[in-house]
């Protein structure tokens, strides 16, 4: 079985039907030719470095059994990538490749080594329905939605300019981060773990000494060694998603919460400060490896433009990573408006929605909405302070 990298021919074989790539501009195309770029650029210094993706209309099979030819190319790759538009599901071809892949690699490749795009709404229940894919046990695989929800259809790839554009730039990004993590790991190179974090942190280490405010360190797995690395290690740390969409929002939102940390440390007399952490979390594929949050005191999901079931999905994702405490809350849901239309946010499964003005980079609860904020700090204070 060629799980190491250094054994495979293809990076990744990309999975899809001829007919979308036409339909859908070349958006496939795009998608292979700027993700081995960016590969190329991040496994520069990688024995190997980046190996090449297969496309099927670039550099498929010209003779030969095409069945045998196929498995052995799809056996040969490290990952498999589907991309699923409207004529996805009428090619006999790619539910080959995926049983191929599956009959290679079984449930560990499907797990950390397959990704699932979806350039149409209707194409994820369509897909997701299939008998085919239930008997792989891929009913409730979570897949990266590629299309702008106004309209159904596939993110735009570039600007007039010819830049790339961002939300196809971040979806780049965010798949070669993994695959290059999953590379690495496959070749024994140093990894940082797959809970992929930046940290803004707010010293509150003595009742006299003003808190700094909030500035970023670079990711690091070593503990701190300043004067007070005791109070940092058994700091609060508070996780705020970062995914695809709202890549940034957390900063904002991290500034916030530890102005209202710090509010909450006076109003309940904790002297001195009790100091926290807040962390940007990268949710999507953070369930690859089981990796769990056990460090987590508290959670923030963002809730901007993604549905409610993609909602769902990230507080299930959570709820099975964080700590099993039942004493204190899970964590909150953060709707930012914009993107999210006024009125009044729902509930969702049990965790609070806390609803925020996202306005020039700045965060401040709606009109009655800071109460909400306050009690989950205060949950996660009380809870500390006694601990």
């Amino acid at each position: 079985m060629k799980t190491k990298y250094a054994d495979c021919t293809y990076s990744a074989f990309i999975s899809y039907a001829h007919a979308d790539d036409r339909s859908n501009f070349s958006w496939i195309s795009h998608f292979r030719k700027e993700l081995q770029s960016k590969l190329s650029g991040d496994l520069a210094r990688t024995p190997g470095g980046a190996k090449p993706f297969h496309l099927s209309q670039d550099n498929g099979p010209i003779r030969g059994d095409l069945g045998d030819e196929l498995r052995s190319r799809v056996e040969e790759s490290f990952a498999l990538i589907v991309i699923a538009g409207h004529n996805y599901l009428d090619s006999e071809w790619c539910l080959k490749e995926l049983q191929y892949f599956n009959a290679r690699f079984g449930g560990e490749g499907l797990k950390q080594r397959f990704y699932i795009l979806a350039l149409r709404d209707d194409v994820v229940s369509r897909v997701k329905n299939r008998s085919e894919w239930q008997a792989l046990g891929l009913s409730d695989a979570v897949f990266l939605r590629c299309f702008d929800e106004s309209s159904n259809e596939a993110v735009q790839t570039y600007m007039d300019t010819g830049v790339l554009a961002l939300e196809f730039r971040r979806l780049i990004s965010k798949i070669a981060d993994d695959l290059v993590a999953s590379i690495r790991e496959s070749i024994n190179e140093k990894v940082a773990p797959n809970v992929k974090s930046i940290e803004l942190v707010c010293d509150q280490l003595a009742p006299e000494v003003q808190a700094e405010g909030m500035k970023e360190q670079r990711v690091t797995t070593e503990p701190a060694r300043s004067a007070g690395a005791a109070d940092i290690r058994n700091s609060v740390r508070i996780y705020i998603e970062s995914n695809p969409i709202e890549v940034n929002e957390w900063k904002p939102l991290g500034r916030r919460i530890a102005e209202v940390w710090k509010d909450v440390n006076s109003e309940l007399r904790r002297n001195p400060p009790l100091p926290m952490r807040v962390r940007g979390l990268e949710v999507d594929g953070i369930d690859r490896r089981a990796q769990r949050l056990d460090d987590a005191d508290g959670v923030v999901l963002l809730w901007g433009r993604k549905d409610s079931h993609a909602l769902r999905e990230s507080i299930d994702k959570m709820e099975d990573l964080l700590p099993e405490d039942e004493a204190i809350a899970p964590g909150i849901v953060a709707c930012l408006r914009p993107p999210q239309s006024a009125g009044q946010p729902a509930e969702a499964l049990g965790w609070s929605v806390v609803g925020f003005e996202n306005r020039d980079s700045a965060m401040k609860e709606e009109p009655g909405e800071a109460i909400k904020l306050r009690s989950f700090l205060k949950d996660i204070l009380e809870k500390r302070s006694v601990a």
